[in-house]
């Protein structure tokens, strides 16, 4: 299992192993060990997204030098015919570091049980992401959402979610909103690092309805980094000129073409349901089939 390069060992990773199991749910089996970081294959449901290139190269660096502080999580790979003994539940950055360098292969790992759900795991993540390197909200988003159709496929409630997770149910509705699809550019916001306020984000969803044309203006604005202060506040002012606007300018009923002239004579035919107006030598018949019952009511 063991690749044969000696791996630098850190006075850290022992103290490290005990408080990353002591965070796992109890009650369960954990082993430490070192094995060949080849026999790995990162988890595709991962919930941090945005690991940099130039973040794996300075840890590599760091590893070299110091060796590995933290253990990775690891379970067994669920498909059999991968290829791979394992999948990571988390370390991806430090597992892809160690990838790179050309003086260690081997790595410290800690292997949970298989009895531990996923929505076990994806929680741990999430934990850990938030612990060490920190996630978007656009990251959080998408993993809440995941753990929210687990625990709904296991007929639980979003409120258990929302606790099992560590947030409040009002919370949770908020990151799920912006997960939808119409709110993709919201969701961009947060990807590029241009605001990653959790109720500046959700607002947002507000004001989209109010008026497609102020929140246009509102992304870009907040994308330029043209917003002095809080974008929080920013949204929540514009939600407010939102309320007392007309509405756009492209969504405001046009007012018909009104041409006043003097006419001679009116004559209404109730057999033809038509109405006929002369004016200076000229007859025009205007057709009231459709309204002809309106009419007579009227004219009686």
């Amino acid at each position: 299992m063991l690749s044969g390069k000696t791996p630098v060992i850190s006075k850290e990773i022992e103290k490290n192993a005990v408080s990353a199991i002591e965070s796992l749910p109890v009650g369960n089996n954990y082993t430490t060990q070192y094995v060949d970081s080849s026999c790995i294959e990162p988890d595709p449901n991962q919930p941090r997204a945005n690991i940099t290139e130039e973040s794996i190269e300075e840890l590599c660096v760091r590893i070299e030098t110091i060796g590995q502080l933290y253990p990775i999580l690891v379970r067994s790979h669920p498909n059999p015919e991968s290829g791979y003994k394992y999948m990571i539940a988390d370390g991806e950055r430090r597992w892809r570091a160690i990838q790179k360098s050309t003086l260690i292969d081997d790595i410290s790992i800690i292997k949970v049980p298989d009895s531990l759900s996923k929505s076990d795991v994806l929680i741990y993540q999430l934990s850990a992401n938030n612990d060490r390197e920190g996630m978007t909200v656009a990251d959080k988003a998408i993993a809440y959402q995941k753990i929210s159709l687990m625990f709904k496929a296991e007929e639980k409630t979003q409120e258990e979610a929302a606790k099992r997770i560590g947030i409040t149910r009002t919370l949770l509705s908020k990151y799920s909103k912006i997960c939808d699809e119409e709110y993709a550019s919201i969701m961009h916001l947060s990807n590029t690092d241009t605001c990653n306020d959790i109720e500046a984000l959700y607002l947002l969803t507000i004001l989209k309805p109010l008026s497609e044309k102020i929140y246009s203006e509102s992304l870009v604005l907040i994308q330029d980094d043209q917003v002095k202060g809080s974008v929080r506040a920013f949204v929540k002012l514009q939600i407010d000129k939102a309320n007392h606007s007309d509405g756009d300018d492209s969504k405001k009923p046009t007012q018909p073409k009104v041409t006043r002239f003097k006419a001679e004579s009116i004559t209404y035919s109730s057999d033809h349901q038509l109405i006929q107006i002369s004016s200076k030598g000229k007859t025009i018949e205007i057709d009231l089939s459709d309204v002809a019952d309106e009419i007579q009511k009227y004219l009686k």
